[in-house]
């Protein structure tokens, strides 16, 4: 007799081992879960500033502008 309460205890302790381990692994895969879909939030949000900003840069004539720019007097610098 005592050897089937022993196994009866050893089953509920099984038991209980696996179901808490389930609800850790629930709250676990939950918690995840919301980081990947922040994290997958903030790709798509820079994604977008890249393709923004590269667009931006295509339309800019770097020529045209920084050839302007090299045309500026520079008071500072002393030419020999």
């Amino acid at each position: 007799m005592t050897l089937y309460y022993l196994l009866i205890f050893f089953a509920l302790v099984v038991a209980g081992v696996f179901l808490a381990f389930q609800k850790r692994n629930k709250r676990l895969n939950k918690a995840h879960k919301l980081i990947v879909d922040s994290l997958s939030i903030d790709l798509s949000l820079h994604l977008s500033q890249i393709e923004f900003r590269q667009k931006s840069l295509s339309a800019y004539d770097f020529l045209r502008y920084n050839l302007e720019e090299v045309l500026v007097v520079q008071q500072r610098v002393k030419i020999k």
